[in-house]
């Protein structure tokens, strides 16, 4: 009985966390990326 109140509580703190992570991630990914594209050119 007690995991399963804990999950939604979870589920909304990570969804929050996931928010700026996925953000985060995504802007890394496009630096990696513009990253690897300067390297070709060169």
């Amino acid at each position: 009985m007690d995991p399963t109140p804990t999950e939604p509580e979870e589920t909304e703190t990570l969804s929050d966390d996931d928010g700026t992570g996925f953000t985060v991630g995504v802007a890394l990914a496009a630096i990696a990326a513009l990253g690897v594209i300067a390297r070709r050119r060169r």
